[in-house]
């Protein structure tokens, strides 16, 4: 009888053993359960992400808040707004966008007339063929002076307040960053909405004071540099280049301006890029005739 009980209260233990066993097993196959799909989750939000990214052509850096600092709505008026806009970035390095490389060939031929064009003096150093005449007289041989000088590029940037949104101020701000960073060239840039809001200068992205908000009138872009070209002085000297960074979300009566303006500059050599930072917009067709016309990358 004894046995019997003993062997009941053996196999009640390890009943019960089982038990714990069995409910630790469960609890911690329920938390690995959890775990994953916690996981998961992070894992699909980081897809969602990348594929937003590669949808936009992301690949320029990490960005801080694109929206106004200032408490005032923005809203796409038609008037001027003077709102601080935060569209600062940190930078990646790549290789430079097919409209920069035009850039660069275009305003590099343009260099090399500026060098060949200088004044002229009369020197011994170089052998002259005249002074191989019978009389034996040695005569000087006039040489070229090179007399290079800056490349003088003027840059607007639509900052009204369709320019706002996340992709478009963000590939304004890489196309600007791709300019600004080259020291070959001395530049000026401007921020428009719906008015000139004054020149800036810096070497990088970060010293520019992004200001707007307001509606959209890119023409006040190139009557002022209209204005410069007539009337050249020496902070503000002859354009050699312009570009103008926008959406294209202009009126009709604007890109009918800008086209005026384009081929006025195009009549005194003086090359004119449009960066559209809306791959969906195309300017009217005559203005590719005068300008050079790309999509921001």
């Amino acid at each position: 009888m004894m046995d019997w009980l003993n062997s009941n209260d053996q196999t009640t233990v390890n009943t019960v053993i089982s038990i714990v066993l069995l409910l630790i097993f469960l609890f911690l196959l329920i938390l690995h359960i959890l775990s994953k799909q916690e996981d998961e989750g992070e894992e699909r939000e980081v897809d969602e992400l990348v594929k937003e990214e590669e949808e936009d052509n992301y690949d320029y850096g990490f960005w801080l808040d694109l929206a106004p600092t200032s408490e005032e709505t923005v809203l796409d008026n038609n008037e001027s707004k003077d709102i601080p806009l935060d569209w600062r970035y940190t930078p990646i390095r790549r290789d430079a966008s097919d409209w920069v490389k035009e850039l660069d060939l275009t305003l590099g031929r343009r260099a090399t007339t500026f060098r060949t064009a200088g004044s002229q003096r009369r020197t011994y150093t170089k052998y002259n063929p005249r002074s191989a005449r019978p009389q034996g007289i040695i005569y000087a041989r006039t040489e070229q002076i090179s007399q290079a000088r800056n490349i003088n590029l003027y840059v607007g940037v639509d900052t009204s307040a369709s320019m706002n949104g996340y992709a478009q101020s963000r590939r304004a701000v890489q196309a600007l960053d791709e300019i600004i960073r080259k020291d070959n060239y001395h530049t000026l840039v401007t921020c428009v909405d719906t008015a000139f809001k004054g020149w800036q200068s810096g070497s990088k992205v970060e010293e520019i004071f992004v200001s707007g908000g307001g509606g959209t009138y890119m023409t006040s872009f190139f009557e002022e540099l209209d204005k410069i070209r007539r009337n050249p002085t020496e902070k503000l000297a002859t354009p050699d280049a312009a570009v103008l960074i926008t959406d294209g979300e202009l009126t009709d009566c604007d890109w009918e301006n800008i086209a005026e303006y384009t081929q006025t500059f195009n009549r005194q050599e003086v090359p004119v890029f449009i960066i559209l930072t809306n791959p969906k917009i195309n300017p009217p067709e005559t203005l590719k005739n005068f300008a050079y016309i790309y999509h921001a990358e």
